[in-house]
């Protein structure tokens, strides 16, 4: 087995984020940082109106400007999450309101659902297929799922 090279000085997780925080626009939410033990870092962030190639360039080099590269060695990566990745925090929840998603319970059950409203601790969601009345009307049933129940939740696209 080759020796794997770990840097001396690893670059904390908080410091990233603690720079991704004070880059961030308005509108814009961090998603996800990762720092691998050879200093991989891998930021991933969104925007409610959508994410530009020229933002991410705009972030990374930011990040970059306020790193030391004499003092730690390290490879960058800045992105938005892509659509089959689950979500991975509430802000996620609140851009996609209106569309479908499918979310897995924790029991194992999956749900192809509409979501409609986010709150703190859950969501409230329609199910695809709306259930008919006996006079062809048809019902709203609005389903509460609390956070803690989650699993995963994927946009379907």
């Amino acid at each position: 087995m080759s020796p794997v090279f770990i840097s001396k000085y690893m670059i904390e997780v908080d410091k990233i984020k603690d720079l991704c925080l004070k880059a961030l626009k308005n509108r814009e939410f961090l998603v996800d940082v990762k720092v691998s033990r050879n200093n991989e870092i891998v930021v991933c962030f969104d925007c409610f109106d959508g994410i530009k190639i020229e933002r991410c360039l705009e972030l990374s080099r930011y990040i970059e400007e306020n790193l030391d590269r004499e003092h730690e060695d390290f490879s960058l990566e800045v992105g938005s999450p892509g659509l089959s990745v689950a979500f991975k925090v509430i802000e996620q929840y609140q851009k996609n309101i209106g569309k479908q998603v499918d979310i897995v319970k924790k029991d194992g059950t999956k749900k192809r659902v509409v979501l409609n409203e986010v709150h703190e601790n859950y969501v409230l969601v329609s199910p695809i297929k709306e259930n008919k009345s006996k006079d062809n009307k048809e019902i709203k049933a609005m389903l509460k799922i609390e956070f803690n129940e989650i699993k995963s939740t994927k946009l379907v696209f």
